[in-house]
């Protein structure tokens, strides 16, 4: 249970300065290449020798163009650390990116050799506080987080939390072949003090939940035992997005579960800890800070599958929870390094059987149903799709629910011819594309038919969507710009398109979101059935203007079914 205080101005400061934490995660990116010292949140650290600051364009975690690496000095059985030299004296380890490497330069990731992680206090001679050993399962490739992968201290390596442990020093000892390391995304913390209260390290979504789950978990970690854990001690952070906190697995320990139930909407939702809860460790110490920086959970009826996590050559896929194959002839998944949509490195070809003529399937085993939004299509006259991809050819996508045909869609012009526009795909949009809105139609089978001189074929962001039932409410497929209304125009028109008929469509079901100082009034909707327009006018300043469906409307298909799910992808 919450719990709130009177307190008098003096206790409350000092209550304040308890909560103030030095919680950091140094990215290195405003650091100086060529540096031993970083200082982040107060702290100042210091690599050892030939351990400094490393700038190389998009090489770091998460694409970041600096880190600490021994590039200077690549060794094999080396040990490289980092340490507190300034303001506080000891700091606590919250989670790291790692890659590795047996090649001196670090200009691929290996798997074979080991890592040692150490935290000691008193300096490099000083007492080991925890050692923990890593000896698989590293990157061998960029498809993941470019090469590098997490150390988390909260589960070191399997073998317990250790984001409590106190040290002035984290040294990093490689082993077998490897001679190159590198660090980014360095996160600490304060020390761990025994008049601390508990706080919390993480919070985390357990697995991988689809994003049509209606219920999800998401683990909660404290540095220390904590107590008089409960449900109103969280708060959901939602965007267009609802859902209710329906249990916490334990009332106390190091770790809990919250789960939540009841998930609607499109959009994200996490949890948040609460400031002022009565939380306490086992010395009554309370109240633990708020924690707000906790995993997101997105929320939708559809889900992109870029093909970036399944092994190369694999025929079958499971995406969002869906089971996919491709049977046969082989179109399966293709690795080119930046070749994919939007310079990805992942996606299906036709790759190892291109025919002129020939049909490619996705299809759903057991015969489950979905839809397709939309997706990205690759297509070339030349073997391997090189040099470039042409427009000598069609493309036609056919649906099919049991062995009967759904619908058709065909595209025998305006493909690209070169790679300045999404790397040479083009995008097929199921609400546009053919002679209906056909990305609410379920199927089972997609076919992908190549005509003409194409006779490659390359598929990414396969955009599919949970099947439509009977049951459901009205689904918003699209809302965009009437014409092309000037940018100085102080008034324009939407047009919203639903897959279904609506009903009880009024003003206040809509909101507009702005940026800059750009500012308008909702002031007229008018229309019926599945097709609405809304008016806004008075339009002032300069920036963007988005027409948003609102969360939790009384918008209703023939049946009743409500509401329709908010949607805030429309036309800027």
């Amino acid at each position: 249970m919450k719990q709130f205080y009177l307190l008098p101005i003096l206790i409350l400061l000092l209550l304040n300065s308890t909560l103030s934490q030095a919680q950091g995660t140094e990215l290195f990116e405003n650091e100086t290449a060529g540096n031993t010292t970083f200082t982040e949140a107060g702290f100042t650290f210091n690599g050892s020798t030939n351990f400094d600051i490393e700038f190389f364009g998009m090489a770091g975690s998460n694409m970041s163009s600096m880190f600490i690496d021994n590039i200077d000095s690549p060794t094999m059985n080396s040990t490289h650390a980092i340490s507190i030299t300034g303001g506080a004296t000891l700091f606590t380890m919250q989670s790291m990116e790692v890659y590795v490497s047996s090649f001196a330069d670090g200009s691929f990731p290996t798997d074979n050799g080991t890592i040692t992680v150490t935290g000691k206090t008193g300096g490099a001679s000083g007492t080991n506080v925890f050692s923990e050993t890593k000896s698989s399962s590293f990157p061998t490739d960029f498809s993941g987080n470019n090469g590098f992968f997490t150390v988390d201290f909260s589960n070191l390596f399997g073998n317990g939390d250790q984001t409590g442990s106190n040290i002035d020093y984290i040294e990093v000892t490689l082993g077998g072949a490897f001679q190159y390391l590198a660090i980014d995304d360095f996160a600490f913390d304060d020390e761990v003090l025994a008049t601390d209260p508990p706080e919390v390290q993480s919070i985390t979504l357990v697995g991988t939940p689809n994003s049509t789950a209606t219920t999800v978990d998401f683990l909660v970690t404290f540095n220390k035992n904590a107590n008089n854990i409960s449900i109103d001690d969280f708060s959901l952070d939602a965007m267009g997005t609802t859902g209710t906190i329906a249990s916490v697995s334990s009332s106390s320990g190091t770790s809990v579960t919250v789960t939540l139930s009841d998930i609607t909407g499109e959009g994200s939702i996490s949890i948040d800890l609460n400031a002022m809860t009565n939380i306490t460790d086992d010395l009554g110490n309370t109240p633990p800070p708020a924690f707000s920086a906790g995993e997101t959970h997105t929320v939708s009826r559809c889900f992109i599958e870029t093909f970036e996590s399944f092994a190369v050559d694999a025929q079958d896929f499971t995406s969002n929870g869906a089971m996919f194959t491709t049977g046969t002839p082989n179109f399966n998944i293709e690795v080119f390094n930046g070749g994919g949509a939007g310079g990805s490195d992942k996606f299906l070809s036709n790759n190892a059987n291109q025919v002129a003529n020939s049909t490619y399937t996705i299809t759903t085993p057991g015969s489950e149903e979905y839809t397709v939004d939309n997706l990205d299509i690759y297509l070339s006259s030349g073997m391997d799709g090189l040099p470039n991809p042409t427009d000598d050819g069609s493309i036609t996508f056919e649906g099919y629910n049991a062995g009967v045909l759904a619908y058709t869609i065909m595209k025998t012009s305006g493909f690209p011819t070169d790679f300045s526009v999404n790397n040479g795909f083009s995008t097929i949009d199921f609400a546009t594309a053919g002679m209906a809105d056909y990305s609410t139609t379920n199927i089972d089978e997609l076919r992908i038919i190549l005509g003409g001189a194409f006779i490659y074929a390359a598929l990414d962001n396969l955009e599919h969507c949970a099947a439509v039932a009977d049951g459901d409410p009205p689904i918003v497929q699209s809302i965009n710009l009437v014409g092309n209304p000037s940018a100085d125009s102080n008034m324009v028109d939407f047009i919203v398109t639903f897959n279904e008929n609506a009903n009880n469509v009024t003003l206040d079901d809509f909101t507009l979101t702005t940026s800059g100082s750009a500012a308008g009034t909702i002031s007229n909707i008018s229309g019926s059935g599945t097709t609405y327009t809304v008016s806004v006018n008075t339009i002032s300043g300069e920036g963007t203007l988005r027409l948003d469906l609102n969360l939790g409307t009384d918008i209703a298909d023939d049946d009743m079914n409500a509401p329709a799910s908010p949607f805030t992808n429309g036309q800027v």
